[in-house]
């Protein structure tokens, strides 16, 4: 996957969850669209999307937010006859996302 494109899906689902009430169905289906909107392939459980809800402090401010962290693995398929040809693997690597957004209704502390 692109680099652009991984930071991009790895954004558009905490994007969706700063949104009040957004359930983590919403959130994967966001970041699924948008992963094969790039053109590259999708199957069951590639990507994996996991929405988790947080709290982030700063002074005396608190926030709720949503982390989502984005999986996929890419599959190499031009390199991987090429490495053989030297005694080596290259057949797949997972790229990682993770983003933190606050929830855009929930803040508390702030005067």
């Amino acid at each position: 996957m692109a680099r652009g494109g991984r930071r991009r899906a790895g954004r558009d689902g905490p994007d969706a969850a700063a949104h009040p009430n957004t359930p983590a169905s919403e959130v994967q289906t966001r970041v699924l669209n948008y992963i094969q909107g790039s053109g590259l392939p999708t199957a069951a459980g590639n990507p994996t999307v996991v929405v988790t809800p947080t709290t982030l402090t700063s002074g005396p401010g608190t926030w709720q937010a949503q982390q989502v962290d984005v999986a996929y693995v890419h599959d190499y398929s031009f390199f991987a006859p090429l490495a053989s040809w030297f005694g080596g693997t290259f057949t797949s690597a997972t790229l990682n996302a993770r983003a933190t957004m606050r929830i855009e209704s929930n803040v508390t502390g702030l005067p």
